[in-house]
């Protein structure tokens, strides 16, 4: 890592990434990133010039914890069709970014969208260099950004860096070789029991941050599931409850469809994804959609499909030829003359 650092730019969809662990470990993975550990053997230093995080609105109260690592949060407002537009806001300030500011040599982004290889290909136009965030499972789109962005970071690699520690400045490094791997002629300095509790303090050390890491890739691993989960449940709600539009569902009938996804429960610690109640994670997907109501009542949830207006024309357009169709049958063929 000799020479100067890159200039680079953080921009990160917080809904688009396995989030629940980012909060609370912002110093590790940034300080990954910074030291280019994504990099491969390169390992070029990075210095961010601006760091971005888009969210929603139930994102919010953790505006003061990534403002104190000098993150900018931009809030990002619900469209039709989308869960957010951090993806539309994010490509406009990557535009803005090369107009305004040409010291900016990278952008990161951390984003598990598929939809921005023309971003990339706008970006090396300009001679700007390009790192994604990337699922090795979903192979299409892995090899798409492969080929269009200069560094592919995979999903594996930065959930394991919210347990990335920096390693220990040289100078300590040094000074430990120096002292355990002296000569005997210098053993005086350091006797041998010193010595080699000193080197049972480093391997201490070293286990113990081995374990903080593993537990921290553990619980983002477990943080990835569970979203993908949720997002599940969001989908499948909505696919139920769009049978019957601007009508109540019965929670039994969403149960059946919930069901379906590997890990659903109604009991046990983890019940109803790891929201303990149906209610609660009825809120938690009205939280992620605009296309779903609820209405609450002493006997508990309602859940309410609320189509919107091009979906409004295009359910009129098919009752129209339901209602045409049903028509021409119950007129039957035409009576053969007498």
């Amino acid at each position: 890592m000799i020479g100067w650092p890159i200039r680079s730019a953080l921009l990160i969809d917080y809904e688009n990434v396995a989030h629940r662990v980012l909060p609370d470990t912002i110093p590790n993975w940034v300080a990954w990133l910074e030291r280019g550990e994504f990099d491969g053997s390169r390992r070029k230093r990075r210095r961010f010039v601006t760091k971005r995080i888009y969210w929603n609105s139930a994102a919010s109260h953790l505006r003061g914890t990534f403002e104190k690592f000098g993150f900018s949060c931009v809030l990002c407002e619900k469209l039709a069709g989308l869960k957010n537009g951090a993806d539309i806001k994010m490509a406009m300030d990557i535009v803005e970014f090369t107009r305004d500011k040409p010291r900016i040599d990278e952008f990161i982004l951390l984003t598990r969208d598929s939809d921005f290889v023309p971003v990339l290909k706008m970006l090396r136009q300009r001679k700007r260099l390009t790192a994604v965030l990337v699922d090795p499972r979903s192979h299409k789109v892995f090899t798409t950004y492969r080929r269009h962005a200069d560094t592919v970071i995979p999903m594996q690699d930065f959930l394991q860096a919210t347990g990335y520690r920096k390693p220990a400045r040289r100078q300590l490094i040094q000074q430990a070789t120096r002292w355990v791997g002296q000569k005997a002629g210098r053993a005086a300095r350091w006797p041998l029991d010193q010595t080699r509790r000193f080197a049972r303090t480093i391997a201490d050390r070293r286990a113990a941050t081995q374990a903080a890491a593993e537990k921290a890739a553990k619980a983002a691993e477990d943080a990835a599931e569970a979203t993908e989960r949720i997002d599940l449940a969001v989908d499948y709600t909505i696919r139920v409850t769009s049978l019957q539009p601007n009508q109540s569902t019965a929670r039994k009938v969403i149960l059946r469809e919930l069901a379906k996804i590997p890990g659903f429960s109604t009991g046990g610690a983890r019940s109803f994804l790891g929201k303990s109640s149906y209610r609660a994670l009825m809120e938690e997907i009205a939280n992620r959609t605009d296309k779903l109501r609820l209405t609450f009542s002493s006997g508990g949830v309602s859940v309410m499909y609320v189509p919107k207006d091009e979906e409004k024309a295009k359910l009129r357009v098919k009752r129209r030829r339901l209602r045409r169709k049903t028509a021409r049958r119950s007129n039957g063929p035409g009576e053969p003359g007498g």
